[in-house]
């Protein structure tokens, strides 16, 4: 069995996971102190859900795709609309620096993964997917990438790098590096300010 769902009915399923996604990140503290977004949470547990149903009764949905195509570019245009190369110059070898270790980090990236697919067989162009393009773009720029016409004849470039894309986000939520050392400060002086000014 097979239910299609319109753009509008993919919308509002989309809303929906949302929100059930907050609702876990409140019933689960955890997901909420690392920062784990409801999309992720929500979309994880439906996503189980339906390959559940999937092997067990052939039961799929099928989603529209329009609606999503449309807000990527708003996405991806948005991100542009505060960015000014005269804040990049401003940070002088510092920056230029991170920009060098980025470029390395991402091409290190693909190479892995790149002899991860090579291992198992895959074409080596999939290792983009196993690698920066998942883990330094996220998942809009996944689903940017595996609409392009060289992903066309990759084996499941889109599920791969979506799921690349989440296991880099929780982990790099939840990672030593993440943690704050100044964080519980941070949280006491709050606690504090807010005692003081009901005391006034």
């Amino acid at each position: 069995m097979t239910i299609a769902l319109s753009e509008l009915w993919t919308g509002v399923a989309a809303l929906m996971t949302i929100l059930l996604g907050v609702r876990i990140n409140q019933w689960v503290p955890v997901f909420s102190r690392y920062s784990i977004p409801p999309a992720v949470t929500g979309g994880l547990l439906v996503a189980v859900l339906l390959a559940v149903l999937g092997v067990l009764f052939e039961f799929k949905v099928t989603f529209g795709d329009t609606l999503r195509n449309a807000l990527l570019l708003i996405f991806f245009a948005a991100l542009g609309l505060t960015a000014k190369f005269r804040r990049l110059t401003t940070g002088g070898m510092a920056v230029a620096g991170m920009c060098l270790l980025i470029a390395l980090l991402a091409v290190a990236q693909s190479a892995v993964g790149a002899a991860i697919a090579a291992a198992f067989g895959k074409p080596a162009a999939l290792g983009v997917f196993l690698g920066s393009v998942a883990f330094l773009g996220g998942h809009g720029t996944t689903v940017a990438w595996a609409e392009a016409e060289q992903a066309a004849n990759l084996p499941f470039a889109l599920e791969i790098g979506m799921v690349c894309a989440t296991f880099g986000l929780v982990s790099g939520r939840s990672s030593p590096a993440s943690w704050h050392p100044t964080r519980g400060t941070r949280e006491a002086v709050t606690r504090q300010g807010g005692r003081d000014k009901g005391s006034d």
